[in-house]
């Protein structure tokens, strides 16, 4: 049969099967590569302990810590009769190649129900986890990334096991296309700055205060925060302090043994309602044990490291202490599950409209990305973009509530209709976000201008003016920078000129300066004037800082040169006046939390005095003398010298008292001015002194058997030359002591000059032959052209004299020649 019938078509059996082939040919080109396993194995031939590979390089998987074999439990096994086995132990999969895709199953023993296992991808963030249960569970990933690395964590004594194992690599290794990292990223030092302070004790036999507020009516007390749960009330006359409240029991466990007691953890925050002698009520951030949360990004199954909880108290005026504390009136506000121990940030503080905002860190950790290892476990907690960069979560932000309002999810708070998010993409309660841990947050009572610091993770240290709907950046930049993660390593900052549509802090500084930043208050007290509208602040290391009006960061001087220990915050009274908060070890243990008051000291300018005027000859040697200069506080002066008028010279050190330089020469009576700046390494003053400089003329002739010194001009008396002299003086003065090699020129003839004067002096032939060279030397210098000219006439006829003298020899040799031959 040549053909096939199929109603009115008639087809040629060829052709059918030619179409046929093509198709299947076509069909089979069209499937993906990612059918084809590189490796595929139900372990049925490998039984062996420790580590193998499996696979042909560059396509290899390799296991290590767990046992391919046969245990005799047919249920342990998804077919064949061997599986892949680990108790006791963390079993890891590596990839040559990074692999595209996998697909393995997973069970577990009753016993070790819950094993872990993680996937990561070539960056090294956690691409998903899963609990190991009784019934065999398929993993299948697809990673357009690359899958580096799988763990199958059992710590039991039963078997945890995979089986039916396969993969398929990526048909290229990624490039790498990691930023260069800045290991210098902001070069300038932070100066000392004019202001010199001094830090009187003010109470002592704290633990670790962190942060101190005023209630509104109360001006004799001020209300300070210990870590460990205190709410301390300080004497501001005479420093006493009396426990106002103890909330330590509501609070985890503060103080992490393997960091040597080190926590971030706490009683965080304070703050007093602006109407509180009305209300009476008052705030508190605390780190506390986890309960229902509001707020969470712990994925199913994880559970968060504690909870940070804001509460309402409520306190009335009078007592001891300027309020006295109810313990009993606590009301929850919000409770936010907090994913690791640090990056808490727990700051709080009221406007001027009655909203409170409260500073919230990313969740801890490194890098605020899921699968980073810290304390020796994967991240989790904050997703694959980072909580600062989320604005569905609310770590890593800035919120802004109204703590007597109740129109929020849960209802215990209000949320204002003027939040950037209201009705639009991202979380209502945030008012700004991309922080790292604003572990401080204070208003400038006088502008309402709202500062943050945020502390940065391993290159720099920000404050932020904290605006709405702001995004500050974490963690795809740190300050200016951008940022990047590297995996389980060290992050770091890199140049990035782009800003991400981030906004920059007004001050940064890297960690060569500091280590963590310490947020404080803008000064509004009236003592200081010079310190009026200065945001000070410090670092964990004990260093203290202020920003000026022209928004420039300088250090405080200390006068003390007093060694706080760790500055831990900063406490302002009902006056405006600021304290320093600090503990000697920087951990929330034993009784060494101390409060210094700041207290301004004069830092007056330096006297500068320049010396007296001097009239000087030329080629003097001139000591300039500033040694009466003098600082009136003590401090020990720098001096640095400049000319600033009059014929140049060289100073043999400017940046002493007492330069000293040589006189020029000059044709007439000449004035140099030079300037003394004077400075205490941060204030200065100038003071100018002038030096006259006279021309010394030639001597008159000598009488009998004197001389002027100098040999020509002695030479040169009595004849015609005499006047003409002045031209030798004007050459020297023009083209000899400009330069080096003429001033060593001139300084050789004064120096040997009076010798020959004194001997030329009574011998008239010797003053003849002089004359007979100056004659040439004097008259071409005054006439350059006509010399000039002279000496091209005297060269042409010494030529043709030559010449002819040439000619003439060569025709006696001619001559001489003819003779010889004939």
């Amino acid at each position: 049969m040549k053909y096939l019938v199929l109603g009115t078509y008639k087809l040629h059996i060829n052709e059918i099967v030619t179409n046929a082939f093509y198709f299947l040919v076509f069909f089979f080109l069209l499937i993906p590569n990612s059918f084809a396993t590189d490796v595929s194995t139900s372990f049925e031939t490998t039984n062996t302990s420790g580590s193998f590979t499996l696979g042909n390089s560059p396509k290899t998987v390799a296991f290590t810590n767990g046992e391919a074999k046969f245990a005799g439990i047919a249920s342990l096994y998804h077919s064949g009769s061997q599986a892949f086995m680990v108790q006791n132990d963390t079993a890891t999969i590596t990839f040559e190649t990074a692999a595209a895709s996998i697909n393995v199953f997973l069970k577990a023993q009753s016993g070790a129900v819950g094993a872990e296992v993680n996937i990561y991808d070539i960056n090294e963030n956690l691409v998903d986890s899963y609990s190991a249960t009784t019934s065999w569970q398929e993993i299948a990933i697809v990673s357009t990334v690359g899958i580096t690395r799988m763990e199958l964590v059992n710590m039991t004594s039963v078997y945890a096991v995979f089986d039916d194992f396969s993969f398929t690599a990526m048909t290229e290794a990624p490039p790498s296309e990691d930023p260069v990292k800045l290991t210098n990223p902001l070069t300038l030092p932070i100066f000392s700055g004019g202001l010199k302070l001094k830090l009187e004790l003010l109470s002592q036999g704290l633990t670790a205060p962190l942060w101190g507020v005023a209630a509104p009516t109360v001006t004799d007390y001020m209300y300070i925060i210990d870590q460990i749960g205190i709410i301390w009330s300080i004497e501001l006359t005479t420093g006493n302090k009396v426990v106002v409240a103890d909330l330590s029991s509501l609070l985890v466990d503060i103080g992490i043994p393997e960091f040597g007691g080190f926590d971030e953890r706490g009683l965080l925050g304070i703050a007093f309602h602006p109407q509180f002698a009305s209300n009476n009520k008052l705030y508190t951030y605390s780190s506390q044990p986890n309960e229902a949360a509001d707020f969470t990004t712990m994925p199913d199954g994880f559970t968060a490291n504690h909870q940070g909880v804001l509460t309402e108290w409520q306190a009335t005026l009078g007592g001891s202490a300027g309020i006295i504390f109810d313990v009993n009136s606590a009301r929850e506000i919000l409770r936010i599950d907090e994913p690791q121990f640090n990056h808490n940030g727990g700051a709080i503080a009221f406007d001027t409209n009655d909203l409170l905002y409260v500073a919230i860190g990313d969740g801890g950790g490194a890098d605020d990305m899921d699968g980073q290892i810290f304390i020796d476990q994967a991240m989790v907690g904050h997703g694959e973009m980072g909580n600062g960069q989320n604005k569905d979560n609310i770590l890593g932000t800035v919120i802004r509530i109204d703590p007597l309002g109740n129109n929020s999810v849960n209802g215990r708070y209000g949320i204002p209709a003027s939040n950037p998010f209201v009705d639009q993409a991202g979380l209502d309660e945030i008012f700004s976000y991309g922080l790292r841990n604003p572990y401080r947050l204070s208003f400038d009572q006088q502008t309402g201008i709202l500062y943050a610091a945020d502390v940065g993770q391993n290159d720099i240290e920000e404050i932020n003016i904290i605006i709405s709907g702001a995004n500050y950046g974490w963690n795809i930049r740190e300050g200016s920078f951008g940022f990047f993660a590297n995996g389980n390593e060290d992050g770091y900052v890199y140049q990035q000129l782009d800003s991400m549509n981030t906004v920059d802090p007004i001050i940064e500084y890297d960690h060569d300066e500091g280590v963590a930043i310490i947020g404080g208050f803008v000064y509004r007290g009236s003592t200081y004037n010079e310190m009026q509208g200065n945001y000070v602040f410090g670092d964990y290391n004990g260093r203290l800082f202020y920003i000026n009006n022209e928004g420039t960061m300088s250090e405080f001087q200390d006068a003390d040169e007093l060694n706080v220990g760790a500055v831990l915050g900063f406490a302002q009274d009902s006056q405006g006046e600021l304290y320093v908060l600090a503990n000697t070890n920087g951990v929330p243990s034993g009784t060494s939390g101390n409060v210094y008051k700041i207290t301004l000291i004069p830092n007056n300018s330096p006297t500068a005095d320049a010396g007296e005027e001097q009239t000087v000859n030329e080629a003097t040697q001139v000591t300039l003398n500033a040694s009466l200069s003098n600082d009136p506080d003590g401090d020990t002066i720098n001096f640095e010298w400049r000319q600033s008028s009059g014929t140049s010279v060289s100073l043999n050190d400017n940046t002493s008292a007492t330069p000293s330089f040589t006189a020029p020469n000059v044709n007439s009576t000449t004035t140099l001015t030079f300037e003394v700046t004077v400075n205490d390494g941060h204030l200065f003053t100038t003071s100018e002194v002038t030096i006259t400089v006279n021309d010394v003329p030639a001597p008159p002739p000598p009488v009998s058997n004197t001389s002027s010194g100098c040999f020509i001009a002695t030479a040169a008396f009595g004849s015609d030359l005499a006047p003409e002299v002045k031209v030798l003086r004007e050459f020297r003065d023009q083209y000899l002591i400009t330069n080096k090699a003429g001033r060593y020129l001139v300084n050789g003839y004064y120096r040997y000059s009076p010798p020959i004067a004194y001997y030329i002096a009574d011998k008239a032939w010797l003053k003849h032959i002089i004359r007979g060279f100056l004659w040439p030397a004097i008259y071409g210098l005054k006439y350059p052209f006509i010399a000039l000219f002279t000496l091209i006439l005297m060269f042409s006829a010494i030529l043709m004299y030559k010449k002819k003298q040439r000619i003439r020899k060569g025709t006696l040799l001619l001559q001489t020649k003819i003779h010889n031959d004939c």
